[in-house]
């Protein structure tokens, strides 16, 4: 008996956008990361005889910003970190599996690298505090319920919404990737 296993392609590429609202009575936050993220084979867990499953970011760009209005306050913030193919750490991780002869994705995000985004919201009374960037605790994350790849097996896609605990918050993820290497 011969068995042969495939999971695609040796690197992936692709464009990730998260938006994050929060509303309440007193105020609206709005936070956004966009990201362009390449992704190589973790080789770290490649299981000898078995096929590539894990992938983990190489050389990825992420841009976000924020806004904060209401109840007397108002803030905002932007940046740009860079993830380096030699950083130990990486943003974010993919795995493609073979699951009842079809390929599944599933993607999240690892740690940010470096320190936490932040950003200063002021108010009228005169007080103001540092607010961490929600949307970066959660940025790429890929749909559970919508996880095929494309029949190729060389890309896939999703858009869809999480509603954390409450319903006044709100993260919208979009992303498109591609295979880039032996697809």
């Amino acid at each position: 008996m011969v068995g042969a296993h495939s999971t695609g392609c040796s690197g992936w590429i692709g464009y990730d956008s998260v938006t994050y609202v929060s509303t309440s009575p007193q105020m609206t936050i709005v936070e956004t990361v966009e990201s362009l993220l390449e992704f190589d084979v973790d080789h770290a867990l490649v299981q000898p005889g078995m096929p590539r499953e894990y992938w983990k970011t190489v050389g990825s760009t992420l841009s976000w910003k924020a806004t904060a209005t209401g109840g007397g306050c108002s803030g905002q913030g932007a940046g740009t970190v860079t993830v380096k193919p030699t950083n130990a750490d990486h943003a974010a991780t993919l795995r493609i599996v073979n699951f009842g002869g079809k390929l599944h994705a599933s993607g999240e995000d690892g740690p940010w690298p470096g320190p936490d985004p932040t950003y200063t919201i002021r108010c009228s009374n005169g007080t103001s505090y540092e607010q961490i960037l929600y949307a970066s605790l959660g940025f790429f994350m890929t749909d559970p319920d919508n996880d095929l790849l494309a029949p190729d097996g060389k890309s896939f896609s999703g858009n869809f919404a999480t509603s954390p605990s409450t319903p006044a918050n709100t993260a919208r993820h979009k992303y498109l990737f591609r295979c880039t290497n032996r697809c």
